[in-house]
Formats: structure tokens, sequence, C-alpha cells
């Protein structure tokens, strides 16, 4: 079954407790970063770069965004949006993905299919 076009669709972040942490449109998630005990998140609000944190488990954050076809699990602690790849680069091993919009490339998992780059 087609996954459906939601990415004009507003998303609401929700921390381990369930409070609303965060908000914003599909389309404008870049990626999220497992940090320790917390989740960075990199979005776009009104054409800006905004990052916000919210302690909550990368797995937990994945299960609330997995229905949006552009949004994978890449690498154990990273959750990106393809549309923001810019460059892959690397050998097999070590693929990192530089995304639009950040300085710092986030890794690739050995077992993430190569395919959906």
């Amino acid at each position: 079954m087609p996954v459906p076009d939601n990415s004009a669709e507003e998303f609401t972040v929700r921390n381990s407790s369930g409070t609303i942490q965060l908000r914003f449109r599909y389309h404008e998630f870049i990626c999220a970063r497992s940090v320790e005990n917390y989740i960075q998140i990199h979005y776009l609000q009104n054409g800006s770069l905004k990052t916000g944190m919210v302690r909550i488990p990368i797995a937990k954050f994945f299960e609330q965004v997995s229905n949006h076809k552009t949004i994978v699990r890449c690498h154990r602690s990273v959750v990106v949006n393809l549309s923001y790849i810019k460059q892959v680069s690397g050998r097999s091993r070590s693929l990192e993905l530089f995304l639009e919009h950040l300085e710092e490339p986030v890794p690739v998992s050995r077992e993430f299919p190569r395919d959906l780059l």
C-alpha cells in the first residue's frame, strides 16, 4: 500500500511523558540526532534553521514520524528527511550524508539500504 504524501501536514513532537515539545510541518524537518537521553531536532521555520532538544529516545521519535515516505532512520542514532540530502560521501563501510542547511555530515549505517539514497 502506498504511503500518503502528508508533507504539508503539521507534526507535533511529544516527549516521553506525552507533553508537546515542538511543532513543524513534515517538509520542514531536516534531521534528528540522539544526544545522550535527548534528541536534537533540526528543522526549518519561516525559512530559518531551528534546533530543538527533546527528552525522548530516538526510536520513539521515529515511531512518531515513520508514516512519512521521505523520513528514514539511516543510523541507530539518526533520523533524516531524504529530501534534504545534497551529497553522499565516503566508502561502502563509512558513508556520510551531507544535508542542506547543516554543516556536519550524518553517518549512515552499513545495514541501511543504499538504494534509498
